[in-house]
């Protein structure tokens, strides 16, 4: 009787076991999941410029800003890995800007981009732009340097033989910064001291 409760605890074992090991080997796999790289594609300021009576004689102001980011996501293994969803906030010059979401995704092996856009109108912003642009013509130059970055989580569902949604995810952090030179539109009419 004692030997045979033995061969059916084994026999239990193995599967278990079994599970026990995809599920290590699914969880490493989404480990692996990277955010490589980020870049501001796209960049728009809405600016009135006023004129003002002393240097520089112009002034910006900010009604919004609208940009569109995108993230270079890695995957190092030989499977298509589903992505359940990501989340980011986004810092500009130090100052929180917003944040997003975007779900259900699959990336394949390799690294692929996914993009995302944001419409910005805060006037604690506005003021750090506003700074940055005055420096900006008073030196004479036609360009800013904006510092971002941009802060969030993956989140990869465990999925059992990859097909049966386990209650397990695995929550993969990223925390990218950046630099992205934005090019003033300033009227014809004002003309840089030389």
């Amino acid at each position: 009787m004692g030997v045979f409760k033995v061969v059916a605890i084994i026999l239990l074992l193995i599967p278990i076991l079994g599970i026990c090991t995809f599920i290590y080997q699914a969880y490493s796999i989404a480990r692996s999941i990277s955010v490589v790289n980020s870049e501001i594609n796209f960049l728009q300021m809405n600016i009135d410029w006023s004129y003002i009576p002393y240097p520089p004689y112009i002034m910006p102001i900010i009604r919004y800003v609208i940009l569109t980011i995108s993230l270079t996501i890695r995957n190092p293994t030989d499977f298509s890995i589903e992505i359940e969803s990501i989340h980011y906030k986004v810092y500009i010059e130090g100052i929180y800007v917003g944040k997003g979401s975007k779900g259900k995704f699959v990336i394949m092996p390799g690294s692929q981009k996914i993009s995302f856009s944001l419409s910005i109108s805060t006037d604690e912003l506005s003021n750090v732009l506003k700074k940055l642009i005055n420096s900006a013509i008073k030196n004479g130059f036609r360009n800013i340097k904006i510092h971002y970055k941009i802060e969030g989580t993956i989140d990869i569902p465990i999925k059992l033989f990859n097909t049966i949604k386990l209650p397990i995810k695995v929550a993969v952090p990223f925390d990218l910064h950046g630099t992205y030179t934005y090019v003033l539109k300033i009227p014809k009419t004002y003309r840089f001291s030389s």
